[in-house]
């Protein structure tokens, strides 16, 4: 049978047109000079046409999924590597020559079109052989799927709807990080086709997890190149590179000459590979697939892409995240150094347990010395938090310096306002440096005595972090928002009689109060309280554990801080000194950029 059509066919006949253009042979030619000849990625910055020398990485990956024999394809990689482009390029592929009933699973139905939308349609309108097959009518290009007239080609979240709907030959399974739950019941899609594939690409992961077994499931291979000097096979081991620990007589870092030491030494004839440009696209020339010896399912294929082999990442640029990170550990901070395994090295983090009671141990001081309001040694900052209740406050008093280490210096049930603002005063803590919980029924009541003694409001939110700008204009995410002022119910200016305005910060809870669990750990000298605290500080520093919650929008479970029996106010309290502490530098802010993936061309 002929598959060709003509014009007046097409027109006149358009069931048998779409039949006829789903007829396709098996695709006999090199699927990277196809894509080098058609594929154009608009998004890109570094290149506007896909080509093999830029990405070298993907290259076994594209042949895998040309193989008619290959079920699963899992590539745990780092951010910024180019994972979503790669999907662009395989989407136009299986348009083009695989076609087949298509699902793109990112984390949420909003991504998904989002994706859709501003990434996918433009690479697919600028393919020519795609371009020629998009469906006239344009009711079939809808926000999260593309009715083609021989397949279709759908993406949306990682929800149970999704999960459960119409058969698929091709998965792509995007940061599956983010749902362990449902991976299983998304390939269930297959219902066993003979020719279904398996895309998974995604960061690590938090042990124990689903992905786990698909990366034990494939043949394992590792990014690896060859020494310049001794010739021999070089694993992406961390410990290969290398920086000298500069810091000035302050114990501070000195981040541009530590930079500038940054290099890579081969571990058999420590032979010294600079950080620049050059010296890592040759490094990237030299490299390959390497794979492992191990059990592996038939046609089942995983790979593991560290960001010190992706050539245009800067080694000094992940040494000063390290560094960093390892700075923060050590005041009891695991979240940086957890988002730089995971997100970076593109290793699994073993999930730690759920939090017994602590066993809190005080340091060597009373609260009674400090009540004069005498300075800590080298103090920086000084906080008093309030948490909010129907006729009373819970309020703590604490002193930081800025190496991170705390002194609690007040803490207590307050029954008026009058009081409180004498305890700040006592205390020697300035207006905007004194902190009331409003988010609660309350707040109005809140937004209202801020604005009377000048205080700062703060609201508690279950997002994971908030976008804001840093100061070179980049956009990051950290765990406090931006700053905002909301006009107080009642309470009036005194320069304009208007309604007086109050700053006010929302704050991620849960990620804050990990922090605040790691500080409770560790202690004094780090984070210190006082022999003669009250045993309800104790109680309260006691009242949550993380436990197992179903997101009520994405269905997704996740650990969440959640309230025992006990009252946890003053650990409210803490927890707000804790975010208020990394938004004045006293402790790092835990910001990250937000990297935009782009892949085969960046």
């Amino acid at each position: 049978m002929d598959a060709t059509v003509t014009t007046d066919a097409a027109t006149t006949r358009p069931r048998l047109a779409g039949f006829a253009r789903g007829i396709h042979l098996p695709f006999q030619g090199d699927p990277l000079d196809w894509l080098e000849e058609h594929v154009q990625f608009p998004h890109s910055a570094r290149s506007t046409r896909f080509t093999r020398q830029q990405g070298p990485w993907w290259n076994d990956v594209i042949a895998q999924f040309s193989n008619p024999r290959t079920r699963q394809i899992y590539v745990r990689a780092c951010t910024g590597a180019g994972k979503s482009t790669l999907l662009e390029a395989l989407s136009t592929l299986i348009v083009a020559h695989d076609p087949g009933p298509s699902l793109f699973v990112t984390q949420t139905d909003q991504t998904a079109v989002d994706w859709m939308e501003q990434r996918l349609l433009p690479v697919l309108h600028g393919c020519q052989p795609v371009a020629a097959l998009m469906p006239s009518n344009r009711f079939k290009v809808r926000k999260d799927a593309i009715i083609f007239p021989h397949m279709a080609l759908m993406a949306g979240g990682a929800n149970v709807s999704n999960a459960q709907e119409k058969s698929v030959k091709h998965l792509f399974l995007d940061e599956a990080w983010t749902y362990s739950n449902l991976i299983g019941q998304f390939k269930a899609r297959h219902h066993d086709r003979f020719d279904r594939k398996t895309v998974i690409v995604s960061q690590a992961h938090e042990e124990p997890h689903q992905l786990d077994d698909e990366w034990d499931a494939g043949k394992r291979h590792y990014w690896a190149f060859d020494c310049a000097a001794c010739g021999q096979l070089i694993k992406p081991d961390w410990t290969n590179y290398k920086y000298d620990e500069v810091k000035n007589e302050h114990g501070e870092w000195q981040w541009g000459a530590l930079s500038a030491s940054v290099r890579h030494v081969c571990p058999h004839c420590e032979h010294e590979t600079p950080d620049t440009t050059q010296a890592r696209r040759a490094l990237a020339d030299r490299s390959r697939w390497v794979a492992e010896d191990g059990d592996a399912m038939e046609g089942h294929v995983s790979y593991w892409l560290p960001a010190q082999c992706v050539w245009w990442i800067k080694w000094a640029d992940l040494v000063i995240s390290w560094v960093r990170a390892n700075d923060a550990k050590h005041l009891g901070l695991l979240e940086p150094l957890k988002d730089f395994k995971m997100k970076k090295l593109a290793q699994p983090w073993p999930k730690e347990l759920e939090l017994p009671s602590v066993e809190m141990e005080a340091a060597d001081y009373n609260a009674a010395d400090m009540e004069d309001g005498r300075a800590i040694t080298d103090e920086m900052i000084r906080l008093m938090t309030i948490d909010v209740q129907q006729d009373h406050y819970w309020a703590v008093i604490r002193a930081w310096t800025n190496s991170g280490t705390s002194r609690l210096l007040y803490c207590g049930r307050v029954l008026t306002l009058d009081k409180l603002r004498e305890i700040q005063t006592r205390y020697k803590v300035a207006d905007k440096k004194t902190c009331m919980d409003a988010g609660n029924s309350f707040h109005g009541v809140v937004y209202d005595r801020c604005a009377q003694y000048g205080w700062t409001a703060l609201i508690g939110r279950g997002e994971d972090w908030f976008s804001s700008k840093n100061k070179q204009g980049r956009t990051v995410r950290r765990l406090f928002s931006k700053p905002d002022y909301v006009p107080a119910p009642t309470t009036k200016s005194k320069q304009t009689g208007r309604s007086a305005m109050v700053l006010f910060f929302h704050w991620a809870s849960d990620p804050v109060k990990d922090v605040l669990a790691r500080l409770r750990t560790i202690g004094s000298p780090t984070w210190e309280f006082p022999h003669d605290v009250p045993r309800e500080y104790l109680l309260h520093l006691n009242s949550e554990r993380k436990r197992d919650v179903v997101d009520k929008i994405t269905k997704r479970t996740r650990k969440r801080w959640t309230k025992t029996h006990r009252p946890n106010h003053l650990w409210d309290c803490e927890a707000m000194q804790v975010v208020v502490a990394m938004m004045l530098g006293a402790l790092p802010d835990l910001s990250e950029d937000v990297v935009d993936e782009s892949a085969v061309t960046e």
